[in-house]
This record gives C-alpha cells, sequence and structure tokens, in this order.
C-alpha cells in the first residue's frame, strides 16, 4: 500500500496537499518536519509500520524524512511542538476512532472519579448513590472498550501516553482565550 501523504515531497506538505494547511502545528517549517516523521513512524502503510524495536524503527524514519537535529531533539523530548503534530496526525489519520477514544478516556476517567467522591460533598446522597452504583454496572464494559480502541490505534505505551497528554492539552488550549474579556473592550462599553 502507497502512503497518502508522501513524506518525501518536496517543499511543504501543506503545499502538496491543501487539506493539512488547516491544521497549524504543520504549517512552519519545524512542524513540516515533524510532520514527516510522523507518517513514517505512525502511519499503518509506512514501509517501518511492521518494526517492533522503536528504537531501530525511530532512527530509520529520522533517516528516511532526513530529519535535522532540531527535530530529532523535538522527538527525543517529547517537546510541546511534537506533542501537537502528533495528536493533529492522529485526529486527521484516525479521526473517528481517535475522537471516540478521546471521548470515552475522559468520560472513564470522569466517571472513576465521581467513584472515589464522598457521600457526604453530595446534595443528594440517595442520587449519588444510585449514579454511583450505574456506574459500576458499565464501567468493565466501558473499560474494555476503551482498551480495544487504544489496541488500535496505539503500537506501544510510550504513544498511548504522549497521545493522552497531547489530546489533554489540545482541549485545554483555547480555553483561557475563550473565555477572556477584552479589558478595551469592556471599558468602551462601560462608558457609553
Amino acid at each position: 500500500m502507497q502512503l497518502e501523504y508522501d513524506p518525501s515531497t518536496k517543499g511543504f506538505l501543506i503545499d502538496r496537499y491543501p487539506e493539512l494547511s488547516k491544521y497549524p502545528n504543520f504549517s512552519d517549517n519545524l512542524g513540516d518536519k515533524l510532520l514527516r516523521y510522523c507518517i513514517l513512524f505512525f502511519d499503518d502503510n509506512s514501509p517501518f509500520a511492521k518494526n517492533r524495536d522503536l528504537d531501530d524503527k525511530k532512527n530509520k524514519c529520522f533517516e528516511a524524512a532526513k530529519s535535522d537535529m532540531e527535530v530529532r531533539n523535538e522527538v527525543e523530548k517529547e517537546g510541546e511542538r511534537y506533542r501537537g503534530v502528533i495528536y493533529d496526525w492522529f485526529n486527521l489519520s484516525h479521526s473517528y476512532t481517535f475522537l471516540e477514544w478521546w471521548s470515552r478516556k475522559k468520560d472513564y476517567t470522569s466517571n472513576v472519579i465521581y467513584l472515589s467522591s464522598n457521600l457526604a460533598s453530595f446534595a443528594d446522597p440517595e442520587k449519588a448513590i444510585q449514579r454511583k452504583n450505574d456506574i459500576k454496572k458499565n464501567l468493565e464494559s466501558d473499560r474494555s472498550s476503551l482498551l480495544g480502541l487504544e489496541n488500535a490505534l496505539f503500537k506501544d505505551e510510550k504513544t498511548k501516553k504522549m497521545l493522552t497528554r497531547a489530546a489533554s492539552e489540545a482541549s485545554l488550549s483555547g480555553v483561557a482565550e475563550k473565555y477572556a474579556v477584552n479589558f478595551f473592550d469592556e471599558l468602551a462599553e462601560r462608558e457609553q
């Protein structure tokens, strides 16, 4: 099989594949180089996909992507830019499965947190007990579904942890901007 996005393309990948341009993480020199590496490392159609020696695979992908030291350092330290590119790559290449995994993971986590809550903290403890019982009934099935998605998406634990962190960062980004109030606009409104 052939890769959908050819990492050996000359110039920026977003110029050759316009659908990639909607992902800001891919739009500069570092992002483009990281994307090429991610395609080679994570794509199921990559010539390196079946390599289970992750260090060897990483080195071969660096070489094939013609990665410079900046890219290698960013990948090695699992930097913020690398995590952003990985998040966008998984979102792009496994969109439905990835989004379902992230949604189920957040839901599972919040249910487990709810189970550990003290009943005294609820206004209606009887309702809380009923909800806790409902969660317990479905917890094993929920965990099983979540693990199934993770096995389909992630080939190793390190990638799963990095994607969990990247997804958390992506869902948090923009929160401050979303709820921020422009001081000057607010002041102008008051003066009117």
